[in-house]
């Protein structure tokens, strides 16, 4: 269940595309440092993979009503003699005006359930960049952004209630056995089937940053019952 609205995603949005400009200088200066929650990824790819999906994104808004679906996004689509940092700051607030343009009613493709509507776009994209402005800060050793609870919350529900369920329903990943629950400021969402034998409880924040692997949600969680469950579950890619 979304409970940010659209207009504070867009406004979240441009403070993570504002935060990720802001540090265009410093990251240019260490291109090769590796981002810590992305094995293999450097600076330079980070603000190369934003560049890719900026493209894409803009793509599926200028499809948004037609009917028709973009192709698929991949990071190979960058030219190979592109500075990634230029990649980036040339695509980045295109994209962003055409989501505040845009109607979040308006049909568009998704990856997500029904109703498929431009609205789930706002979402996805100020969590991703929010996802990936983390990733900046710690790989630059910076402080990140402020992160609301309320934001947060609404990225975990995003994993737990939509994304989880998504890949295990299309048989990408196994479903947990037995089923385990999660629960932050008042949510809880059950992943599996059956009664869950254990139940993590966390802070939304740590939450949110836990589920895409940013930091070690066991080690911040409270965990009642086996966490066996929890620690496979973490090891999974149950995010994509």
């Amino acid at each position: 269940m979304q409970t940010v609205s659209e207009q504070m995603h867009l406004d979240s949005l441009d403070g993570a595309l504002g935060f990720l400009e802001g540090k265009l200088s410093r990251a240019r200066a260490a291109p090769g440092t590796a981002v810590p929650a992305c094995p293999g990824w450097t600076v330079a790819d980070l603000y190369g993979h934003l560049g890719t999906v900026h493209r894409w994104i803009s793509e599926i808004l200028e499809l948004a009503g037609t009917g028709q679906r973009p192709g698929p996004r991949s990071d190979g689509s960058r030219p190979p003699d592109a500075d990634p940092f230029d990649f980036f700051a040339a695509s980045a607030r295109e994209m962003f005006r055409k989501l505040c343009a845009a109607d979040p009613a308006t049909p568009s493709w998704t990856f997500g359930p029904p109703p498929r509507t431009v609205r789930f776009w706002l979402r996805r994209q100020n969590l991703e960049h929010l996802i990936h402005a983390e990733d900046l800060a710690q790989a630059l050793r910076l402080p990140a952004p402020e992160l609301s609870a309320q934001m947060a919350l609404d990225g975990a529900d995003e994993v737990l209630g939509m994304l989880v369920p998504q890949r295990i329903r299309a048989g990408s990943v196994p479903a947990p056995s037995p089923a385990l629950a999660f629960e932050s400021a008042g949510r809880r969402w059950l992943i599996g089937d059956g009664e869950p034998v254990a139940e993590l409880s966390s802070e939304p924040v740590p939450l949110f940053h836990g589920l895409w692997g940013r930091s070690r949600l066991l080690e911040s969680a409270t965990v009642a019952g086996p966490v066996r469950g929890f620690t496979e579950f973490l090891a999974t890619d149950y995010v994509p």
